[in-house]
C-alpha cells in the first residue's frame, strides 16, 4: 500500500484538467496523478553512466587522430568491437 499525499491550495481550473484527464483515461484522480508524478520522475532521473562509450568514443579519436597525422598508429591495440558492434 503507498503513501499518502495531500496537495492543498490546487486552482479550480487545474483540479478540472486533472480530473478529466483521469476519465478520459478511465482512471481515479489519484492513479492519474500517481501515472504523472511516474512519468516526470523518469524524465527527470539522470540517465545511468555511458563509461564503455565514452571509452570507445575517446579510443575511436585516438585513432583517427593518428592517421589523420600521418604517422604511425601510437598504439600496441587494434579497434577491435564487441558483440554489441561498440569499439572495445
Amino acid at each position: 500500500m503507498g503513501e499518502t499525499l495531500t496537495i492543498e491550495q490546487v486552482p479550480a481550473e487545474l483540479k478540472k484538467f486533472w480530473i478529466d484527464e483521469a476519465e478520459r483515461n478511465a482512471r481515479s484522480l489519484s492513479e492519474e496523478i500517481v501515472g504523472l508524478l511516474e512519468e516526470t520522475r523518469l524524465r527527470r532521473q539522470p540517465p545511468p553512466p555511458r563509461e564503455k562509450d565514452r571509452a570507445a568514443i575517446e579510443a575511436a579519436v585516438r585513432h583517427l587522430q593518428s592517421l589523420v597525422a600521418g604517422r604511425e598508429a601510437e598504439f600496441d591495440d587494434k579497434l577491435l568491437y564487441d558483440d554489441d558492434g561498440m569499439p572495445k
